[in-house]
């Protein structure tokens, strides 16, 4: 009798032993199972703060787009002098891509021509005249569609005078066409 009390003793006390390990490795594994959730949900998180914090950038930068046409377009009202309408245009724009430098020029007999540019905030008066196929606006004469340079020290297009002159690494030359897609003037970006 005593050893059958004994033998009850030990399987009790070897119950209790089964019993506390198995709640221990299922509390172990609850833990894993709750960590791994944890980190999962955290990198949810962060991936939907990165996607957040980027549609606020997106959304301030076409705010400020806005804002930026509309600042052109009540200059566009407020004066009917070509000279000061195509510095407003150039000057917004600059603003808006972060260019460095820009000019813009109207159609005269012989191509297109500039009398001012714009270059690291101060306006230099700047006479230029690019026949058709000349430099880029020559190119956008002919062309009536937008010519990019990112690289303008490579591109056999840019007028390298020009270019050395006002030190420009990129540009961008838009063709400004009136209603019977005739091009009556152009605007250009630079350093952007």
């Amino acid at each position: 009798e005593d050893d059958v009390t004994f033998a009850r003793s030990v399987a009790i006390v070897l119950a209790d032993a089964i019993e506390r390990a198995q709640s221990e490795e299922i509390l172990r594994q609850s833990r894993q199972e709750l960590e791994l959730r944890i980190q999962v949900r955290t990198q949810e998180l962060s991936s939907a703060n990165r996607a957040l914090q980027a549609e606020v950038v997106e959304r301030v930068r076409a705010e400020d787009s806005a804002r930026g046409l509309l600042l052109i377009s009540q200059q566009l009202t407020r004066s009917l002098d070509p000279d000061e309408l195509l510095g407003e245009l150039v000057r917004e724009s600059m603003r808006l891509v972060g260019a460095q430098g820009g000019c813009a020029g109207l159609r005269v007999p012989e191509g297109l021509a500039i009398r001012k540019l714009f270059t690291e905030g101060r306006e230099l008066e700047a006479e230029y005249l690019w026949p058709p196929g000349a430099g880029l606006a020559g190119w956008v004469l002919e062309n009536r569609e937008l010519y990019a340079a990112p690289d303008a020290l490579g591109d056999a297009q840019i007028d390298p005078a020009f270019r050395d002159r006002f030190g420009i690494w990129s540009a961008i030359c838009l063709p400004i066409l009136d209603s019977q897609e005739a091009v009556i003037g152009f605007f250009e970006l630079h350093n952007s």
